[in-house]
């Protein structure tokens, strides 16, 4: 396996197995399914989501859409981060079935945050509140499972509460989260 680029004479590693996630997210999980879905069936009711979640066609478009996550990532990384498309990898923790997308370059950790939260609110959030708005109940399905499949990046996000905005990040190779590049020694005394 790869391992992490010392780039900087100090550093924090702040990443977490995948196994550790979802472990951790499964309550997240439910919250981000089922709370985004509340206001649409308020207004539209329960059966149109019923109907959607019950729909084995749902799997199909709700894969594509896991993928084009990841892709996501790169975008966001590329153009926040003034990363090239070279400088990214691609694949599946094989033992959660987990896909990920990880920068191989560091970038500055504002950029690394907007990577993170992007695939979220593209393919989960958006998609809820369009859905709630024209009462489509499989747009608002797969943006419950998208949001929901977000989990993960909001658990990296928690994750980097603590980082300062001038720190720099390289996304960690192996694991979910980032090591983060100090140029001085880390504050241990707080």
């Amino acid at each position: 396996m790869d391992t992490p680029v010392q780039s900087s004479s100090y550093e924090q590693d702040l990443s977490v197995s995948t196994v550790t996630i979802l472990f951790h997210a499964i309550w997240m999980t439910v919250i981000f399914l089922i709370v985004p879905l509340i206001p649409f069936s308020l207004i539209w009711g329960r059966d149109p989501l019923l109907t959607a979640f019950t729909n084995p066609m749902i799997i199909l478009p709700a894969l594509v859409l896991v993928v084009i996550h990841e892709l996501l990532h790169a975008i966001a990384w590329k153009f926040a981060g003034g990363l090239s498309f070279r400088e990214f990898k691609f694949g599946i923790v094989w033992k959660t079935l987990s896909p990920y997308c990880h920068a191989t370059k560091p970038m500055a950790i504002s950029a690394y945050r907007i990577g993170v939260v992007v695939p979220g609110i593209v393919l989960g959030i958006l998609p809820i509140v369009l859905a709630t708005l024209v009462g489509d109940g499989v747009l608002a399905v797969l943006g419950g499972l998208l949001t929901a499949g977000a989990v993960g990046d909001v658990y990296v996000l928690w994750l980097l509460r603590g980082v300062t905005n001038d720190a720099q990040v390289i996304d960690h190779p192996t694991r979910a989260g980032c090591i983060v590049l100090y140029d001085k020694p880390l504050d241990t005394d707080s």
